[in-house]
């Protein structure tokens, strides 16, 4: 199916993420999953760690259905790619859909945003089955181009199209328009924040007797509801015998709390399985043949298991991790918990250090034929010269599958003024 598209699709991004062993399901929001399978488009609006996909996911479980999802990320942001992600979602469920949509896609000149959501929207009306399309982490879509395909389709939405938009932030849609029209139904950091009845059961789920309702309510109070917080504050106190002293431990400052906590949870770890959580912290996503290369030979590891170890240890633990496929050998990180582990790993690690990191996953990532993904780490690793060398490498192999629009977005990646500087680039984009 991959094959069908201009440009590669990484098919872990179409599974959404599943619903770990603590998940609190709670009947207040999942009372909604009804408006979601009616209404044009729900919006799931609030910053990290409020369970935003989770409470999705939990839709679709009930919805049941033709359901399809699509996690995005900022290269998602040319109109070309994000059409192409789209109809693979959507063939994920409806095989047969959108014959004319592919074939649009596929044209040397790509029809304007508008045409092609036009395109899109017949290609669905002529469907008889409905279906939800979830895009979640939308705000990384930044792409005027994008927004104006996306509006199209939501301004006459072809029959039994139901989009769900999970973001940290307002998408700029004409969400007015369609609050006034009653298409719209809206879940914000208020609705998903924990109230004191789910906190405690959720806490008590984790620690049983060892925590009092005091010290909970204390938590509550200082999480502010926050279920990522609480999750961390859980795990972090997992064994200990003085929970109450650990909660009074936790800064009142909220922005201060998710430090404190991620800081607490690694010190539990033992030291190697502490230094790959920092320097893996900088994969999109691994495996543990990528995370023994960016480990190996650091600080003792590189054993020939310790790859292995390290992803059989973070799914049984549930360690904020997602699995990416059905043999659970791909894995990402929790986006919120990336971000703190990323954090903690600059304050340890030196420029040199974190660039390193980069360049063994983009020697990894080249090695396994993933170019773009070894693209971008070279850029992390502010090695344009690789990257334009890579290009240069392995520009015959999709000069003769007639990948243009690949070959242009890689040459896209690269710093300013580097193509101009190299005839053999300013070659490939002749």
């Amino acid at each position: 199916m991959a094959d069908s598209f201009p440009v590669p699709i990484i098919r872990s991004k179409l599974y959404p993420p599943p619903l770990t062993a603590d998940t609190v399901l709670r009947e207040r929001l999942l009372a909604l999953a009804s408006s979601v399978a009616s209404s044009p488009a729900t919006l799931v609006s609030a910053p990290a760690g409020y369970g935003k996909s989770t409470l999705v996911k939990s839709w679709l479980d009930r919805i049941g259905g033709n359901t399809a999802w699509l996690s995005l990320d900022t290269a998602d942001s040319d109109l070309r790619q994000f059409g192409s992600y789209v109809v693979a979602a959507l063939q994920s469920v409806l095989p047969a859909c959108c014959a004319e949509t592919v074939r649009a896609l596929h044209s040397q000149e790509l029809p304007g945003p508008r045409d092609l959501a036009a395109i899109l929207s017949n290609d669905l009306d002529v469907l008889d089955a409905s279906f939800v399309l979830v895009l979640d982490d939308y705000y990384k879509v930044t792409a005027a181009a994008v927004q104006e395909f996306v509006e199209t389709l939501l301004m006459r939405p072809p029959r039994g199209m139901h989009l769900v938009f999970v973001t940290r932030r307002d998408p700029p849609l004409a969400l007015q328009t369609l609050r006034a029209g009653g298409r719209l139904t809206e879940i914000r950091m208020r609705d998903l924040a924990f109230n004191r009845a789910e906190t405690l059961e959720f806490m008590r789920h984790k620690l049983g007797d060892a925590i009092t309702e005091e010290a909970v309510m204390r938590l509550y109070e200082r999480t502010e509801g926050w279920p990522v917080g609480l999750r961390l504050a859980a795990l972090a106190m997992q064994g200990s015998a003085a929970a109450g002293a650990f909660v009074a431990n936790i800064p009142d400052d909220i922005h201060v709390v998710r430090t404190y906590l991620v800081q607490e949870v690694l010190a539990k770890c033992p030291d190697e399985t502490r230094d790959y959580l920092l320097r893996t912290s900088f994969l999109n996503r691994f495996n543990s043949s990528l995370c023994e290369a960016v480990c190996r030979g650091i600080g003792g590891n590189g054993s020939a298991g310790g790859g292995r170890d390290f992803t059989r240890w973070i799914d049984e633990a549930g360690i904020f991790s997602i699995a990416l496929d059905e043999r659970r050998e791909w894995f990402r990180y929790h986006h919120l918990f990336q971000s703190m582990l990323q954090d903690q790993a600059s304050a340890e690690f030196d420029a040199a250090g974190i660039r390193d990191i980069h360049m063994r996953a983009a020697r990894w990532f080249e090695s396994h034929d993933l170019f773009e993904e070894a693209i971008l780490h070279l850029m992390a690793a502010d090695s344009g010269t690789d990257a334009a060398d890579l290009i240069v490498r392995h520009r015959n192999q999709i000069m003769n599958q007639e990948e243009w629009h690949r070959l242009a977005n890689w040459l896209a990646m690269l710093p300013a003024g580097m193509v101009d500087s190299r005839p053999e680039l300013l070659l490939l984009k002749a």
